[in-house]
């Protein structure tokens, strides 16, 4: 059994951070983002990947053969809660992103719990090509930790086109061409930080094959009570 301390998490002290606008909305990148980023991945992995909903919901008649978590492919959320505060260099990295965005950071939320999104799949070589396009009402900020770089199987971003129905993200999951337009796709680098406006149309972009032997994982976090654009920063 690998044991795990707080420094296993730490921020790097020397961090690249780079600016971009795509279509008039800012997203943030930073690069080797964690000091020790396979000590990160093991200890999300080490643990399985556990469902966000309980046996009850899992297993209920109401969803039947519709939910495809644990069918279709393996979803879940880890959550470990934070034991030491922040160290300036995380402290510095946020309040540049939360100036450059014009957003409320909650230190209380951001220093708290880390969270990790966990995926593996089962079976998706037959299912449409788009993974629960989706929004949120904030700005969303993830490391992806996928060692070997698939360089694909990043995030996708999206113009929806139809007046379809959004599903969700375990039932009616899988949509296509006819609905969503692909605007771009930011690749899954390793231990990169991506932060963007969750306004726009957004899912991971699973790739048959990519994710079957070894999990998707990527950490996690959400700030700002709404969406607050600027073009320049102050």
């Amino acid at each position: 059994m690998k044991f795990f301390t707080e420094e296993d998490f730490e921020v790097n002290d020397d961090l690249s951070v780079e600016t971009c606008d795509f279509n008039g909305e800012y997203f943030i990148f930073v690069d080797n983002f964690f000091k020790y980023p396979d000590r990160v991945r093991d200890y999300v992995a080490q643990g399985g990947i556990k469902s966000n909903r309980n046996q009850e919901q899992q297993l209920s008649k109401s969803i039947g053969d519709t939910y495809l978590n644990g069918k279709n492919f393996y979803d879940g959320k880890f959550y470990t809660e934070r034991c030491s505060n922040p160290k300036p260099v995380e402290l510095n990295l946020y309040e540049f992103i939360g100036r450059t965005l014009d957003v409320k950071m909650d230190p209380v939320r951001m220093f708290s719990w880390r969270v990790f999104n966990q995926f593996q799949e089962i079976d998706i070589s037959k299912e449409k090509p788009y993974f629960w396009p989706h929004t949120d009402k904030c700005y969303n900020c993830m490391v992806y930790l996928n060692p070997h770089n698939h360089m694909g199987a990043g995030t996708s971003f999206y113009e929806k086109i139809s007046d379809a129905p959004l599903g969700s993200e375990h039932v009616d999951t899988w949509r296509d061409e006819s609905e969503y337009k692909e605007l771009f796709n930011v690749l899954d680098s390793y231990n990169t930080m991506v932060v963007f406006p969750g306004d726009i149309y957004h899912g991971q972009r699973p790739i048959s094959g990519v994710h079957k032997d070894e999990m998707r994982v990527t950490f996690i976090t959400f700030f700002g009570e709404k969406i607050q654009r600027i073009l320049t920063p102050q």
